[in-house]
């Protein structure tokens, strides 16, 4: 076998990767929503601000290519970790191949001075769920990982919120919190003057949000950061629409949602929903929640499903979701792994 890495322009070996990978992801998570080819292309060729990713191809004896993995090099904050993702193809499992990558990976984070790895994988709801492999969770523990969060995976039919439901969960906001906010809705690139704003809510976003006992410390995102990121989700096919809260008061930013809408195929996928702790107990992520899924109907209207994420602890907003009628799909449990 051989492991080499990817150069960023080097399609032919991203998309070897990209085919094992989807290979994985529809055996092992039959329900969900997959990352696309453009997707995985795009955000190689360009990078993130926050992090260095660097793929890696493994083919066996006969050039084949049957798994791979990527590595994630935080910087400026959590220089002490890296993230791991692994992917063997279903029909090649069991043969040494993924344990490979894990040890070239490791390898690549000794290197890199990095003692804190970090992977994540999917697993069944319960044990009942016959229609769901269980390889990425017995593959972790094997490997000394230790489960730091639970998540549970949900999806949500467009059409299954009636009017009268969905009117009655926006009344039931609207009247508690338009008193003191107003809500603002776009698609595309944010409105220049709200930019400062956004960054200052996503930088909150990993001290407010549940993270178990995952050990990350909080990163700081200016606005050219967040530009970055999100013109490199527009090139990758995804358009974001989006609703924040302005506390009529003050003027300030204080609530954020975002649907990254999947322009060639029906799905979008529900990033993160947060409240500025102290503006908390008036329903605003209820009320941001369905002005930006009647903002998604009218400007995309071939979305017809929807798929979000949340911490199993985060009563809240599983709350919040379980009003709106998303169901649960699966699990993904995000594991660590201290270095010695």
């Amino acid at each position: 076998m051989e492991i080499s890495y990817i150069e960023p322009g080097d399609t032919a070996s991203l998309d070897a990767l990209y085919d094992v990978y989807i290979a994985a992801f529809d055996h092992d998570v039959p329900r969900g929503m997959s990352l696309s080819r453009d997707q995985v292309h795009v955000e190689y060729e360009r990078g993130w601000p926050m992090r260095e990713v660097r793929h890696y191809l493994l083919r066996d004896g006969n050039g084949a290519a049957v798994a791979g993995g990527s590595i994630s090099l935080f910087r400026n904050t959590n220089t002490e970790s890296a993230g791991l993702d692994i992917v063997t193809d279903p029909g090649h499992r069991r043969k040494g191949y993924g344990t490979a990558v894990y040890e070239h990976l490791l390898g690549v984070a000794r290197a890199e001075g990095r003692g804190h790895l970090l992977a994540g994988t999917h697993a069944p709801l319960n044990d009942a769920d016959d229609g769901h492999d269980d390889a990425g969770r017995l593959f972790a523990e094997k490997l000394g990982f230790d489960l730091a969060l639970t998540v549970v995976n949900r999806v949500f039919a467009v059409d299954s919120l009636s009017p009268e439901r969905e009117a009655e969960l926006f009344d039931r906001a609207d009247a508690k919190a338009s008193a003191d906010y107003e809500l603002r809705t776009w698609t595309g690139p944010a409105p220049e003057e709200l930019q400062e704003g956004l960054a200052r809510i996503d930088s909150s976003i990993m001290a407010e949000v549940p993270l178990g006992d995952i050990d990350l410390e909080p990163a700081k995102i200016d606005v050219d950061q967040r530009k970055y990121t999100n013109e490199t989700r527009r090139l990758g096919g995804y358009d974001h629409v989006q609703t924040v809260a302005i506390h009529r008061g003050t003027g300030d930013l204080v609530a954020n949602t975002v649907l990254l809408a999947d322009r060639e195929r029906p799905l979008a996928y529900q990033g993160i929903t947060i409240v500025n702790p102290g503006h908390r107990g008036h329903r605003l992520g209820q009320w941001l929640k369905i002005a930006n899924l009647r903002a998604l109907k009218e400007t995309k209207p071939h979305v017809a499903e929807v798929y979000t994420d949340n911490a199993d602890v985060n009563a809240h907003m599983n709350a919040i979701n379980e009003a709106m009628g998303f169901r649960p799909l699966d699990l993904a449990l995000e594991y660590q792994k201290k270095l010695s």
